[in-house]
């Protein structure tokens, strides 16, 4: 009898969700009919929520890999009519895009599930620990310390948003197949805006940033970051062929060679050395047998890849001597000066650009004239959170590096190949992020730590069931 009443009220609580959705949509309707001017955002958005919300209560394995065919569409920045700030080249664009969007949907419907069952279920692990602790230390350091609240905050939700998705993640990938389905829907938006960045060189035309000459971005604002995206799904490919994991073999080359392609005409340095790097994580970490069977392939493209990037270099108008990097060796001493300045607690969250124009303003490339946005993400986390912020930073991806090595050494191949994979993913957008900023603003981060969680879970979940 208790079960059937526990049943009667999950059911009775999804169906009043699903219900408030209909009626607020309904509401709409009838103002539209009746001449009340509603933006159609509203309107489509709840539609969309609508669908979305009972395909996640009935599918809840979706759940993750929607939320990460939606991150790299960062351009639904500019679609979003509400919390709108001004960022970039195009003006205004809101703080939420569809990924976070996404997330928001997630948490009713993680709530519903769960607090229907009586419970809220949290999976306890390290890695999670500390990024917790990061969290509450940067609302510390927003609250007390920043002297630019404002982007402290929108940093802080930032991260709030992206510790909220990396739980999301753990909570519903529970399965072997749940992670498959994860990577082939990265497959499918990376295949897209492969072409997509592909179309942008070849017909010199940008969907969003308007000058940035021949370099494709697709739906980035930042060259940069659409290369880092493109290296974290190449990698992802590569590792799925040499370990004939379950997918159509020519389907997996056709999308190698138009990612590398994309990968070249985003004529990024650092997204291009992200994934050299990778590469050879994973050449390192990887079975012997394979090892020897890739040197060769290795070899030829480390040989190769220079000369055409150099190629690439001489058509986006540069020369060798790299202009931008001196301003980025500027930045670092500006917040190395900053950091030995402010050694125990350092300016605040989001508060680098606005210490260092003030009293660190003769350290920046020309005055403060040039680039004054931080580059190097763990000189940023130095300069504003401090030696405490460094601390905890080590201690999160320490925890990364123990629980990967780990899973590394079980039994099961597949365990070992996919830790790999998730493990060789945060680390491309660690290594990225010292050349383009952007670690802990980055949600692929705290989606692959999830992942990388979740195969511990399910990992233990087969050791425990023996």
């Amino acid at each position: 009898m208790l079960g059937i009443n526990k049943i009667y009220m999950r059911e009775l609580r999804y169906n009043y969700t699903f219900m408030m959705l209909i009626a607020i949509n309904i509401i709409f309707i009838f103002c539209l009919v009746n001449g009340y001017h509603i933006p159609q955002f509203y309107f489509i958005g709840t539609l969309i929520s609508l669908i979305l919300f009972y395909l996640f209560f009935e599918k809840p394995r979706y759940i993750a890999p929607l939320i990460v065919l939606m991150i790299p569409l960062e351009i639904s920045k500019l679609f979003i009519p509400v919390l709108k700030v001004i960022e970039g080249p195009s003006g205004d664009v809101s703080v939420l895009d569809f990924s976070r969007i996404m997330v928001g949907l997630s948490i009713v419907v993680w709530f519903v599930k769960d607090l229907s069952n009586g419970r809220l279920l949290l999976y306890k692990d390290s890695i999670m620990r500390y990024l917790y602790v990061f969290v509450i230390y940067c609302m510390f350091s927003t609250l007390f310390i920043s002297a630019d609240i404002n982007r402290g905050l929108i940093e802080l939700f930032r991260y709030s948003i992206y510790l909220i998705m990396a739980f999301i993640c753990i909570r519903f990938i529970n399965h072997k197949n749940d992670v498959l389905l994860v990577y082939k829907f990265l497959f499918i938006i990376s295949s897209i805006l492969s072409l997509v960045g592909i179309a942008e060189y070849l017909f010199e035309f940008h969907l969003w940033n308007e000058h940035l000459g021949i370099r494709s971005s697709a739906t980035f604002m930042d060259p940069n970051l659409y290369a880092r995206f493109l290296s974290l799904t190449l990698i992802s490919t590569i590792i799925f062929k040499i370990k004939k994991i379950r997918f159509n073999n020519i389907l997996l080359n056709i999308l190698i060679i138009i990612q590398i392609v994309a990968l070249f005409v985003s004529v990024s340095r650092g997204g291009l050395l992200a994934f050299l790097l990778g590469l050879l994580f994973v050449v390192f970490f990887i079975d012997r047998n394979i090892r020897l069977k890739l040197f060769p392939f290795i070899l030829g493209t480390l040989v190769l890849v220079p000369f055409v990037f150099l190629i690439l270099i001489k058509a986006r108008g540069e020369d060798l001597s790299f202009f931008d990097m001196g301003q980025r060796i500027g930045l670092i001493y500006t917040g190395v000066k900053i950091f030995l300045h402010n050694l125990i607690l350092g300016i605040g969250l989001g508060s680098f650009e606005t210490i260092a124009l003030g009293s660190y303003a003769k350290f920046l490339p020309y005055g403060g004239r040039g680039v004054t946005l931080s580059h190097t993400s763990v000189v940023t986390v130095m300069a504003e959170l401090g030696s405490i912020g460094l601390g905890i930073v080590c201690m999160i991806f320490y925890k990364i590096y123990a629980t990967f090595r780990q899973l590394l050494n079980s039994k099961d191949a597949w365990i070992s190949t996919f830790s790999l994979l998730a493990a060789t993913q945060i680390l491309i957008v660690f290594i990225s992020s010292q050349s383009a900023g952007r670690m802990f603003e980055d949600p692929f981060l705290w989606f692959f730590i999830g992942v990388l969680i979740s195969i511990n879970k399910i990992n233990k979940a087969a050791i425990s069931c023996g």
